[in-house]
């Protein structure tokens, strides 16, 4: 039980910088929180867009409808595994808000 407890504190502790007098200056690091909320975004999308698209399946491939459907999952994987890092170094050459105000369009 301490184990575990000890493993939460270090996950879910807020960090709070340091100045150089030591006092505190607030949280402006990144969380597990923001991570959290973030995955759970993108599951929850997932998720709106996986239904249409396996009636769509059930009607275009009524025999292989389950199949299909891992097909679709495991190219969005893999193509979301591929471009990740060209995605990165192109948010990193013009900025991270403006590439991702971009993204939104698309």
């Amino acid at each position: 039980m301490v184990r575990g407890a000890r493993i939460f504190d270090v996950l879910f502790s807020r960090k709070l910088r340091r100045s150089h007098d030591g006092s505190t200056m607030g949280c402006c690091e990144a969380s597990v929180h923001h991570a959290v909320i973030v995955i759970f975004l993108e599951y929850f999308a997932w998720g709106l867009l996986t239904v249409p698209v396996i009636n769509v399946l059930a009607d275009t491939f009524p025999t292989n409808k389950f199949l299909m459907n891992g097909v679709i999952l495991g190219i969005k994987g893999l193509l979301s595994f591929l471009s990740a890092p060209l995605l990165g170094a192109v948010s990193d050459k013009w900025g991270r808000k403006s590439f991702l105000l971009l993204t939104v369009f698309f």
